[in-house]
């Protein structure tokens, strides 16, 4: 087993931070590529990690400005990640990849899709990410109501609180404490949480506002209708009401799981490990 931490530069010069571990050979040729959401590190997926690196192959790319990459205020955008991804794909000859993205990090792996098509995704993994992420007008036609993180008044508040550092440290607090775990931490362990969200504040607006503005339903449409690449999702309990009955109509091809807050995986490890882990040997099936 081959565990590394290592760095590469883009073509702008920027340094990015990914983790590599587990078997560069075996049986498996699937690699699994973990990008985090908004704002945090690679390290929130250090259970998810530690677990599939046993069997495969595993990455984890700190973001530019996220992390151990370098902090910087160029390109912070969710289509320059894609790149930057991509680009990691390249550098290590990556054929076989199982994209999982959390959060707004799902915006950074449907990107991959929009960028390259999916010749070389085996399947991608969404964490709790609606593909739209800001309702507008064009849901008012759909036969049911559109699942979106936001409207757009949300996001005039959201803006307002990004404008000072202490504005940002609270919106991260309550984020922890509110919306990502079902049972209460400790004061302790939600620090340590809050901790992996250690982007500048200033990139940090400039990343909020890039995925206030995504919308990958195009790209959610056509992975569930792509007999090469599997896709699949998880999604948090309180959004089910609303995420279920529309992704069921606009991906109907898609397995969807509910349970946990917005990071179920950090929380539940075994239960989303074992999802994802089902997951990845139906593609082995079908690759043999």
């Amino acid at each position: 087993m081959k565990k590394e931490t290592k760095y590469f530069l883009t073509p702008d010069h920027v340094k990015i931070h990914y983790i590599d571990q587990g078997p560069l050979t075996g049986n498996s040729t699937v690699t699994l590529i973990f990008v985090p959401g908004w704002a945090y590190s690679c390290n929130v997926f250090e259970k998810q990690i530690e677990y599939f690196s046993k069997s495969y192959r595993v990455l984890a790319m700190d973001p530019r400005g996220h992390g151990n990459s370098d902090r910087t205020e160029t390109g912070i955008s969710y289509e320059q990640q894609t790149k930057d991804l991509i680009a990691l794909m390249d550098n290590l000859s990556i054929q076989d990849a199982v994209l999982i993205g959390w959060s707004y990090g799902a915006y950074t792996t449907w990107g991959v899709i929009r960028e390259i098509g999916t010749e070389r995704i085996r399947g991608i993994f969404n964490i709790d990410q609606p593909p739209k992420c800001t309702e507008d007008n064009t849901s008012h036609s759909l036969p049911v109501k559109e699942w979106t993180e936001y409207l757009p008044e949300n996001i005039e508040r959201a803006k307002c609180g990004l404008s000072t550092d202490e504005g940002y440290r609270k919106g991260i607090e309550n984020f922890t404490k509110n919306t990502a775990f079902m049972n209460a931490k400790s004061e302790k362990e939600l620090l340590e949480i809050c901790k992996l969200a250690d982007m500048d504040r200033e990139p940090a607006y400039m990343e909020f506002l890039s995925g206030a503005s995504c919308d990958f339903t195009k790209e959610a449409i056509d992975v569930d209708r792509n007999a090469n690449c599997s896709a699949e999702m998880i999604v948090r309990e309180n959004w089910a009401a609303v995420a279920l009955p529309y992704m069921n109509h606009i991906c109907p091809n898609t397995p969807i799981h509910v349970f946990g807050g917005h990071m179920m995986f950090y929380e539940f490890p075994d239960k989303f490990n074992q999802i994802l882990e089902d997951l990845i040997k139906r593609l082995e099936q079908w690759q043999n």
